[in-house]
């Protein structure tokens, strides 16, 4: 990939109960960010049927932390690009001056750190989970 994307890999490892949980190690700004999470791509691996995982932003500069893919079931290799709604992600609505409009979607920004949880994937089981950036 060029300068303009950035990659983020977990390589997941799941404990005795099934559970992953890890933080990306490099924050996304002030290196080249912020950035535009274009895509993410769920390799299930041998975990167990019935695994769920949560993709989060989070230490961000605000301090305020997102979540911003959360799958059930992810019991198949999958890819997800995850979107906002126009301005009023809250609710799911899109306004325009008050009023409703046509749906849009964005790209979400990434800033501070990406964190990946994972349940219900089996005792000692592996896969992993690429997202993908791009320089906004």
């Amino acid at each position: 990939m060029n300068d303009n994307w950035k990659v983020v890999k977990f390589t997941i490892a799941t404990d005795g109960a099934g559970a992953y949980t890890s933080t990306s190690l490099d924050g996304l700004v002030g290196s080249g960010g912020p950035y535009l999470l274009h895509a993410v791509e769920w390799v299930d691996g041998n975990q167990d049927n019935g695994v769920d995982f949560t993709l989060s932003i989070t230490d961000t500069p605000s301090g305020v932390d997102r979540s911003v893919l959360v799958v059930a079931n992810a019991d198949n290799d999958a890819w997800y690009q995850p979107r906002i709604y126009g301005n009023n992600p809250a609710d799911g609505a899109t306004w325009a001056n008050g009023a409703d409009v046509t749906a849009s979607y964005a790209e979400l920004v990434v800033t501070g750190r990406l964190k990946l949880a994972v349940t219900n994937g089996g005792a000692t089981k592996a896969g992993a989970c690429f997202v993908y950036l791009k320089k906004s």
